[in-house]
């Protein structure tokens, strides 16, 4: 249910966007969540093959943590600068 409302707030962001790049990606941190969420998903219910990709915010591993932190940080930046003219 987290995951629901992080991608709920995430698309909420994207779409007050005044500027289009930013909106963009936003959207392409939002894919990124819900590939990683639907295939970690997809392997517990052994759907998938087991592969290395790890659940965001989760599951431990150094570099993921530190993406996925780096991501969220953009997207709330994306969201304090929604306001400010690119003319």
């Amino acid at each position: 249910m987290l995951y629901l409302l992080l991608v709920y707030r995430m698309i909420f962001i994207a779409l007050e966007s005044r500027d289009h790049a930013g909106a963009y990606v936003v959207t392409g941190f939002i894919a990124m969540i819900i590939f990683q969420v639907s295939v970690n998903l997809g392997m517990h219910l052994g759907l998938l093959p087991l592969t290395g990709i790890s659940l965001p915010f989760i599951s431990y591993g150094g570099s993921s943590l530190l993406t996925n932190m780096i991501a969220i940080g953009i997207v709330l930046s994306v969201k304090v600068h929604r306001d400010e003219s690119t003319d």
